[in-house]
């Protein structure tokens, strides 16, 4: 079943970080405990969005309570089974063996966390941010760890506005164009019946960028 939404109050979007002074979201510093990485798998877009909302979907009709082997073995193979051009379940360089380390990685964890964390990876993949963590060579390892103690609150989302606020400063319109789409994808996904949270994050980031460039009427 799609996840049912609830409002949420937006918290202001602090003091201009990498955006007052010009620069481009992948030029912001890297996360504070993130640093000297290793070469690492492709998180390049044609290996990473499908995996993520596939595994996403398929862990929300998962019985288990908990990420367990078989559950792991269930998203993988049916992965596997529909899609092409992903690569070897079992080769951790690959856009399927990579979402694979990454569920083995939270074995024990709930349903509920897991998908809380492959939310936060969507986001990050569609804001750019593992695209800049990719070209300071940053490892698979160390991103998830690092962001598996992250939460998906208010400081994330108004962190992901910034780097759209400065991606405006650079493409005048950019943020109205995603927030049309994003807008349609929620739309799109809720009346197909899918998972609602990655769809409904994107618009509430657009829409939290928005409201900090331009007049409140332009959310309507």
């Amino acid at each position: 079943m799609a996840s049912q939404e609830y409002p949420r109050r937006q918290k202001p979007v602090p003091a201009l970080r990498g955006a007052a002074n010009g620069r481009s979201p992948s030029e912001t510093p890297s996360p504070r405990g993130v640093t000297n990485y290793a070469p690492s798998m492709d998180y390049s877009q044609d290996r990473v969005a499908d995996p993520m909302i596939f595994t996403n979907e398929q862990m929300n009709d998962f019985k288990a309570k908990t990420v367990l082997k078989e559950a792991v073995d269930a998203v993988v193979n049916s992965f596997a089974k529909h899609t092409h051009g992903y690569g070897r379940a079992d080769n951790p360089n690959t856009g399927i063996g990579a979402f694979r380390f990454m569920l083995e990685a939270n074995r024990g964890r709930t349903m509920l966390e897991f998908q809380e964390l492959m939310t936060v990876f969507q986001l990050l993949h569609w804001n750019g941010s593992l695209k800049a963590m990719r070209e300071r060579n940053c490892s698979r390892q160390e991103v998830l760890a690092h962001y598996s103690h992250r939460a998906l609150d208010d400081d994330m989302r108004s962190q992901m506005a910034l780097d759209w606020i400065a991606r405006e400063q650079e493409a005048h319109g950019i943020i109205a164009k995603e927030l049309v789409i994003a807008e349609k994808e929620l739309e799109t996904a809720r009346l197909a019946g899918r998972e609602l949270r990655f769809f409904k994050e994107k618009r509430d980031i657009l829409a939290l960028a928005l409201s900090q460039i331009g007049p409140a009427e332009s959310l309507a």
